[in-house]
């Protein structure tokens, strides 16, 4: 993985994370274009992970900027929840509260041992992003709020995950975990090869003690 490089993936990063205040800007206004603008910034973070993968273009800096577009859009729902659908919003309050302990305590836990946000990519909670984006598009969309309900209970168990990840990794000072595979631990080094052992040469004119098989019959 390259330290850092602005490509193609990390651009479509950049401008999703550009898009934010429009998205909030929209939400305060109560215009229908905030879901039709958030299908778009959701589609975007698929596209840009599918593209470096397919293009080879993984960067740690790419890795970064997802993790910060993420956390950044998943800030956005308290507020486009309050202005938007305020009364089913208070309806699944319970639901919206735990889904938000859950999903800030082991960020903050990651930041603190490791400056800087933690990104797993589970199994679980990448099918835990995918659902939820589709629960928050139908919840907006004036639709139902059981996909919500349905992925904050998924949402709690890959955050419990996360953090079975997090608290038992080694200190960041023996091996800072790389951005898209936080808490695995450094390939193991091949020990170093002996040198090889020198025999001390023999002195000229010294006589070898060995004995010699073919003369061992006839001497005695």
């Amino acid at each position: 993985m390259n330290p850092g490089r602005l490509n193609v993936p990390n651009s479509i990063t950049i401008l999703r994370i550009l898009l934010l205040p429009l998205l909030v800007l929209l939400a305060w206004r109560r215009s229908p274009l905030f879901t039709v603008l958030l299908v778009a910034v959701l589609l975007m973070d698929i596209l840009d992970g599918y593209l470096a993968r397919r293009l080879h273009q993984q960067t740690r800096l790419g890795a970064q900027l997802d993790s910060w577009g993420d956390f950044l859009t998943v800030l956005v729902y308290p507020f486009a929840a309050i202005w938007l659908r305020p009364d089913a919003t208070r309806q699944n309050a319970v639901y919206a509260e735990v889904a938000a302990c859950a999903y800030l305590l082991p960020i903050l836990i990651g930041f603190l041992k490791y400056r800087r946000l933690t990104s797993y990519h589970t199994r679980l909670m990448t099918g835990t992003a995918y659902v939820m984006g589709a629960a928050m598009v139908a919840f907006f969309s004036g639709g139902s709020v059981w996909p919500f309900r349905i992925g904050s209970v998924l949402l709690v168990a890959a955050q419990i995950e996360e953090l079975a990840i997090t608290i038992p990794d080694p200190p960041p000072h023996q091996h800072p975990p790389p951005p898209g595979g936080a808490g695995r631990p450094p390939p193991r080094r091949a020990p170093p090869a002996r040198p090889p052992v020198r025999r001390p040469a023999r002195a000229r004119g010294q006589k070898s003690t060995a004995i010699d098989p073919k003369n061992a019959s006839g001497s005695s």
